[in-house]
């Protein structure tokens, strides 16, 4: 019933079930708008990710979820209790675990004969494929009953049809061991009767046929006789239609040469017309060739005349940008003589702050240098090397084209996590410093 519903969503389902809409999720493996990268790169990001999927079989790009609605079919459960005084005792489906043993239903078979049993197994019917029992499900439920039978009915011919069988197999005619009943014998005799009583009506009617051919060839013979004596009469008439025919033949062809000739003479006079139509439309043609020539030589002069004034207004604005260009010049480099002097003002009054500043580099390059220093370095290398790279990814980078150079470097956010999970800031040093 779920794949019908796929194919048709208004597929009807039997009253005991229910359709249930469910989400399915969908993962796309793509890269996500928000990125800014170019579509070329894009494209081919997520080309890579089929084909590293395809052949190891797992995606480096983030799924995209999105969320589909399914329809399903499933049962309605209805608990029914059919008294309120039984509800401790144990259910009739765990009998057999109560005291190891079938429930009442599942031990009717046990009562049975052999005799019974046989024809129990040919009373039942045969048990419905999925297409018939959803068709009959389709059926309110009071037309349910009548259609099961049509359907068993249906389900028998076409297994026996499927087993090659020419006929339906015997139902209900013979007893477990193949004895005969006396109603059956009786019924055999009596259809034997029948055949014989038709096969006598067969051989009577089979001779009256006979009889009424005979006559029906006598009367053929009385009619030929007749038609021989109309022969000379029917010559006649023959002879009468062919020269009728042949007089309708003459006509219809003089009738035709002169249709023939008609045609050739307007033909003739239309040819002519076409002739003239034709020079005609030659002469036009010759008229508006000539116009157009000196229209365009017209249209070439004015244009001359246009591109020599275009070119002289060229060559002003060419000298007026020439000028422009000097004057920027002139002023670019008065401006660099202004930042030089507030570049020496500047030096001149934080001599002192520089000198602090290069003396506090020497004294950390050479902390640095120290064996203490080195010798911790040396021996913790492994560990520190990968203590930085962590920090180094740890925050979001945008994609650029030196992506190797991004992730080996640390910027302002991943250095203060560092300090803060490192407990340097603020137990050693503080924020500010």
């Amino acid at each position: 019933m779920n794949k019908k519903i796929k194919e048709d969503p208004n597929y009807p389902i039997p009253e005991d079930y229910k359709k249930v809409k469910e989400k399915e999720l969908i993962y796309d493996y793509k890269m996500a708008d928000y990125i800014p990268v170019p579509m070329k790169t894009k494209i081919c990001m997520e080309l890579l990710d089929e084909l590293i999927f395809e052949k190891l079989n797992f995606h480096y790009l983030e799924p995209i979820i999105s969320y589909k609605e399914i329809l399903k079919v499933k049962p309605v459960i209805r608990k029914q209790f059919k008294n309120s005084s039984a509800k401790n005792s144990t259910p009739r489906y765990l009998q057999s675990l109560d005291k190891q043993t079938k429930p009442n239903e599942l031990n009717d078979k046990i009562k049975m004969s052999a005799h019974k049993k046989v024809r129990n197994d040919k009373k039942r019917a045969p048990k419905l494929g999925e297409i018939l029992a959803l068709e009959v499900a389709k059926f309110p439920k009071g037309e349910r009953a009548n259609v099961k039978e049509i359907a068993e009915c249906l389900e028998e011919v076409l297994l026996a049809a499927e087993r090659g069988y020419k006929e339906l197999p015997n139902r209900e005619k013979y007893g477990p061991i193949g004895m005969k009943n006396k109603v059956i014998i009786d019924k055999g005799e009596k259809a034997k009767e029948e055949r014989r009583i038709l096969k006598e009506k067969e051989e009577r009617r089979k001779k009256r046929d006979d009889q009424i051919k005979n006559e029906i060839k006598k009367r053929e013979e009385e009619k030929k006789k007749m038609l021989e004596d109309t022969k000379e009469e029917r010559k006649k008439k023959r002879e009468e239609k062919k020269r009728r025919k042949d007089e309708l033949k003459k006509k219809r062809e003089q009738a035709k040469n002169e249709r023939q000739k008609e045609y050739e003479e307007k033909k003739d006079e239309e040819m002519e017309k076409m002739k003239r139509k034709q020079e005609e439309e030659e002469e036009k043609e010759k008229k508006k060739k000539d116009k157009f020539t000196k229209e365009n030589k017209e249209f070439l002069k004015q244009q001359a005349k246009k591109i020599r004034k275009d070119f002289k207004e060229m060559k002003q604005e060419q000298r007026s940008i020439v000028e422009a260009e000097k004057e920027y010049e002139e002023m670019d480099a008065k401006l660099k003589a202004q930042m030089k002097k507030k570049m020496e003002k500047f030096f001149e009054e934080n001599k002192e702050n520089l000198k602090k500043d290069k003396e506090e580099k020497k004294a950390l390059n050479k902390f640095m240098k120290g064996k203490a220093v080195t010798s911790v370095f040396k021996a913790y290398e492994v560990q520190l090397k990968y203590f930085y790279d962590y920090y180094c990814k740890s925050e979001h980078h945008e994609l650029t084209r030196d992506i190797d150079r991004d992730f080996s470097t640390l910027n302002y956010k991943e250095f203060i996590k560092f300090g803060y999970e490192s407990n340097i800031i603020p137990t050693i040093i503080p924020i500010q410093q």
